[in-house]
């Protein structure tokens, strides 16, 4: 497969996953992570295509991003009866998509550690919990453990994708993660 087709296997996969999450909210969101963190491999294998190296990459990714996440916001609008948690979730969504948006018109990647994406580690947690114990009722103390124990990780995640190690992050998980996919 040469770097065109893949670039158009890889926007139709990451365009159609996400949809999955209306119908299987927590299933959905796993594949959409695992659709997301796929691509680079398949890049790396085959060529980058439409994307024309990483630069125009980082673009697409955001707009993929935010695509499967709104899938997931709409998901939460749907089944989520809590309104501390929906409440929760819009500001963290809006959030995220403000950070994507100030991205393409600032295209610097310090945003992200800004506008971090807690809203995807939210919706997992809140979607357990909504599983685990179903009309749960949410404090805001317990929403405040809920959002640090989503946003400590993903707030480390953005700073060193984005910042710390920018452009490194890549090298990283293929020579330490999945090496055994390229040796």
């Amino acid at each position: 497969m040469d770097g065109l087709v893949a670039s158009l296997v890889v926007i139709g996969y990451r365009f159609l996953v996400p949809f999955l999450i209306l119908r299987y909210p927590l299933a959905g969101i796993f594949l959409a992570i695992a659709a997301d963190a796929s691509d680079a491999m398949i890049f790396e294998a085959t060529g980058w295509g439409l994307f024309g190296g990483g630069a125009n990459y980082s673009y697409w990714d955001k707009a993929l991003d935010i695509w499967y996440l709104f899938f997931a916001w709409l998901a939460a609008r749907k089944y989520w009866l809590e309104p501390l948690a929906l409440k929760t979730a819009n500001v963290l969504f809006w959030w995220r998509a403000a950070g994507v948006a100030t991205f393409f018109l600032w295209p610097h990647r310090i945003v992200f550690v800004f506008a971090p994406s807690i809203f995807e580690n939210f919706y997992i947690l809140w979607t357990v919990v909504r599983k685990r114990r179903p009309g749960w009722g949410l404090t805001w103390k317990q929403l405040a453990l809920i959002i640090s124990i989503a946003a400590i990780p993903k707030i480390a995640q953005e700073m060193a994708m984005h910042w710390l190690f920018e452009n490194q992050t890549w090298y990283f998980f293929r020579t330490y993660v999945f090496w055994w996919l390229y040796h």
